[in-house]
């Protein structure tokens, strides 16, 4: 899986986000097996400094999950 955070322009596979993005696509980096899901999650955090390493408190806000598969690497080819 990549994600995008600015229109598709970028796409990367990195564990976290660089900043905060109202909108994140996300696609299947190959070819997707047959007969499987694709199951995506995104986690929502809120911390008191400008890095997660040097914050003091980091807060879980939540998440939202989506699933997908043939559709998923149908819009990957658009």
């Amino acid at each position: 899986m990549q994600y995008s955070v600015d229109g598709g322009a970028h796409w990367t596979n990195a564990a976290t986000m660089p900043a905060e993005s109202a909108t994140v696509q996300v696609r299947l980096a190959g070819e997707p097996a047959a007969g499987c899901d694709y199951h995506v999650s995104l986690g929502s955090y809120e911390a008191q400094g400008p890095t997660w390493a040097t914050s003091g408190r980091q807060a879980f806000l939540g998440w939202a999950t989506a699933a997908g598969g043939a559709a998923i690497h149908a819009a990957r080819r658009r």
